[in-house]
Formats: C-alpha cells, sequence, structure tokens
C-alpha cells in the first residue's frame, strides 16, 4: 500500500512538472523566441493561403473567398514578395479567370524599394520607386504570413518590440496545452492594446498561439482605433454599397497547426489566423485565413533567381517619388525617362505668353495719335509726309524681321524644353544614385 503510494506521488509529481511553469520572465521567453527567429534571415517561402471574408451588413449568408499564391523572399534586410491573388471564388477549389486575378511584387534590396502591380487580362501594370525606408514596414505587414513570424495583423512592428513597450506584462504561472504540447502564456497590456501569447518550447519558443484585443485608445497599425472615421463618398460620386462607420473594437486570433525543423532551426509551416472588426454602427466585418507553407529553402540562391531586382513587364508606367515632374516607361529593362503633361503645358503656356508679347502690329510704320496717351501724343514729334517709296521699303523692313522673329523664338524655346527636361533628368537620375 506504501509502494502504491510512493508511484502515486511520483507520478503526480512529473505530471505536475508539465502543469507548472518554472518561473520565466516575460522578457528570458521573449529573448529565447527572438533567438530562433534570428538564427536565419534568408530563406524563401513558397506556398499560398485562402481568406474567407463575412460581413453582417450584407446577411449571414454572405461570404467572399480570395485565394492567394505567394514567393516570399528575404535575406537579412531585403525583401522580395511575388503575390498572384484570384478573387470572387465561389468555392476554394474553384480556380478563377484571368479576369478576376492581379500579380504583385513589392521589393526592398536596402536602399530602394519598389512596388508593381498589374493585371493580365487586360494587361495593365504600374510601379513605383522609392528611396524612403518607411515603405519595407508597409511592405512586410502587407504579407499575409506576417503573423506566422510575429507581426500581427493591426500592427506595425514584431511582437517583441510592441511588449518592450508594455505597462503590464507577466507569465501565467501554469502552463497550457496547444495542439497537444504544453506552452508558456504570456500576458501584456501594452499602448497597442491586451495580448496573450502561448509560447511552445518544444518547437524553438516559437509563437503556438496568439490573442489580441484593441479598442478605446489602442493603437491599430498608425493611430488609436477611436481616430478611424467612417468613409465618406466624394461630392459627385455614386455609391450603392454600405460604407463603414467608426470603428469600436478589433480583434485578432493566431493558431499555428504545424511547425517544421530545417537545419535545427524551427519555423511555422501553417496557420489559421482571424481578424474581427466591429463599428460603433454594431455591424462586424471578420476576415478568415488559412496560411500554408509548402516549401521552406533555407539556403537559397538569389542571384540565380534575380531576386531584389526590379523587372517590370515590358510598358509599365513608373513613377519615381523623388522625381515627381517626370514619369517613366519600363522599355527593354530599362526606365524611359517621359516629360510630364505639366511641364508641357508650363512650357507651352509661357512660349504663348512669349509669342502675344512680340506680336507685329496691325497698322506699321507709325502709332496713330489717337492711339497715344496725352503724354505720348506730346512726345511725338512732327515729321515731314513720307514719299510712298519710303513706306513701302520701311514697310518690307518690319515684315522681313516679323517673319524672322517667330522662328528664333521657336528655336529658343525649343532649347528651353531640351535643356530642362536635360536638367530635370539628370539631376533626379544622380539623386536616385546616391
Amino acid at each position: 500500500m506504501k509502494k502504491n503510494k510512493i508511484v502515486t506521488a511520483i507520478i503526480l509529481a512529473l505530471s505536475l512538472k508539465f502543469v507548472y511553469a518554472e518561473y520565466i520572465t516575460p522578457e528570458q521567453l521573449l529573448e529565447r523566441y527572438e533567438v530562433n527567429r534570428n538564427l536565419n534571415r534568408s530563406f524563401i517561402f513558397k506556398g499560398e493561403d485562402l481568406e474567407e471574408t463575412k460581413d453582417t451588413a450584407y446577411g449571414d449568408e454572405y461570404r467572399g473567398l480570395v485565394l492567394t499564391e505567394y514567393e516570399f523572399r528575404i535575406d537579412v534586410e531585403r525583401i522580395d514578395i511575388i503575390t498572384n491573388t484570384y478573387f470572387n471564388l465561389q468555392n476554394p477549389e474553384e480556380t478563377a479567370s484571368a479576369e478576376h486575378s492581379s500579380k504583385v511584387r513589392n521589393i526592398w534590396d536596402g536602399t530602394t524599394s519598389s512596388y508593381c502591380s498589374y493585371k493580365i487580362a487586360p494587361r495593365v501594370s504600374q510601379a513605383v520607386i522609392s528611396k524612403q525606408k518607411k515603405n519595407i514596414t508597409n511592405l512586410v505587414t502587407g504579407y499575409t504570413g506576417a503573423p506566422l513570424d510575429g507581426i500581427f495583423t493591426g500592427d506595425r512592428q514584431p511582437i517583441d518590440i510592441v511588449f518592450s513597450e508594455a505597462s503590464d506584462i507577466d507569465v501565467r504561472p501554469e502552463m497550457e496545452k496547444v495542439n497537444g504540447f504544453n506552452c508558456y502564456v504570456i500576458d501584456a497590456v501594452t499602448p497597442y492594446g491586451k495580448y496573450n501569447l502561448w509560447i511552445d518550447p518544444e518547437h524553438g519558443y516559437n509563437i503556438a498561439k496568439a490573442k489580441v484585443h484593441k479598442s478605446g485608445s489602442d493603437i491599430l497599425y498608425d493611430k488609436p482605433i477611436n481616430q478611424y472615421e467612417a468613409q465618406s463618398v466624394p461630392k459627385g460620386l455614386k455609391y450603392n454599397g454600405i460604407l463603414f462607420n467608426k470603428r469600436s473594437e478589433f480583434f485578432f486570433e493566431l493558431n499555428v497547426i504545424e511547425f517544421q525543423k530545417i537545419n535545427n532551426v524551427w519555423f511555422p509551416a501553417e496557420a489559421s489566423f482571424q481578424t474581427e472588426n466591429r463599428y460603433v454602427d454594431g455591424r462586424i466585418v471578420c476576415y478568415k485565413t488559412h496560411h500554408k507553407r509548402t516549401n521552406i529553402d533555407p539556403n537559397p540562391d538569389f542571384e540565380a533567381i534575380a531576386a531584389f531586382v526590379p523587372d517590370f513587364p515590358e510598358g509599365t508606367r513608373v513613377y519615381i517619388e523623388e522625381a515627381p515632374g517626370i514619369n517613366y516607361t519600363w522599355q527593354n529593362g530599362k526606365l524611359i525617362a517621359d516629360v510630364d503633361n505639366f511641364v508641357i503645358e508650363q512650357l507651352d503656356k509661357a512660349a504663348q505668353e512669349i509669342m502675344d508679347e512680340e506680336s507685329v502690329p496691325t497698322k506699321l510704320g507709325s502709332v496713330s495719335k489717337t492711339d497715344a496717351s496725352d503724354d505720348e501724343t506730346d512726345s511725338i514729334p512732327d515729321t515731314q509726309p513720307e514719299t510712298h517709296a519710303d513706306i513701302s521699303e520701311a514697310q518690307r523692313d518690319i515684315l522681313s524681321q516679323s517673319h524672322a522673329l517667330p522662328v528664333i523664338v521657336l528655336i529658343l524655346i525649343g532649347l528651353l524644353i531640351i535643356g530642362v527636361v536635360g536638367w530635370l533628368v539628370f539631376s533626379k537620375l544622380r539623386t536616385l544614385e546616391k
């Protein structure tokens, strides 16, 4: 009997080991999480995600499906994301037509960002190039798999940075199971909302589960959630849909389904997550996403696939933020500069003003006294009547000058246009090279 009690006590002690967490601080947990995340900062993810949208404004039966195929390339700070998105699907197995699909490529090469979006049918493409580093933040948060890597929907920063601003943070004394594995649970109150994290020590201290709640003055992306105004329709624009009202609450939940271990590094490989937006008028919009990484390459050959190098479709219209006065067209792998229509209009206007100022009077040879002011009349000397031969000679001289003047002016305007365009192109290209 005594022996049975000892065995029972041992079993109970062992079981308690998995129920009660060893004493560990939130900072220590986040450090271990960050160590695993930083073990390999050079890889390629390929896969797809299926997003389902539900909106109470359109009834309980409304459901929108969007399928996205993606390739996410990262090399320390360089990022290259390619997505093919298919809209208006009726079921998950359906393949959308070209008319309901689009492709986007987003690149940050360490100094310059480039964004290109285009439709396949009809083929329309446009791109933006910029040296503003802020674009890298939008690029990462725009990747649907970002929550698996610790950047949750509704945030711009990784979770460890969000938690560094916490006003209250603690680890629960008891561990909880997620997908059969014991996890530490961190609860935190931050300027970005209330967070609950389940950290899985069996899988590289990765996040196995997460919950977020934002309301009031909690920051949603770039500003407090209560500062998001209701949408309005510009004058003259007809709109038959239902506009969004002011936000009241935001919820996010992440559940990692599978991890993969490659070269002793644990990667989240499959997860489901959802966001729920609530509005002051009672409307609820919910997005459910199933994200799957079908291929993880931790040692890619980026040069072989020309990663981080822009290659827009032929004929793409390109806008450079640092060169607002010039439009470009992508031709044969190069940017061809065009003069902006506004610049041409201004030069044409200036040329017309010059032509108007230099126009020849309809009456040649003299100014009549009736057209002159009193002061001008007094200053006009009396002259002897001119002979017909003198008038004809004077008219020929003036007419000769009047015909030559427009030609000279046009030549000067042409040289001015060439000079302005050349200077703009040269100066903007020099700016981009720096």
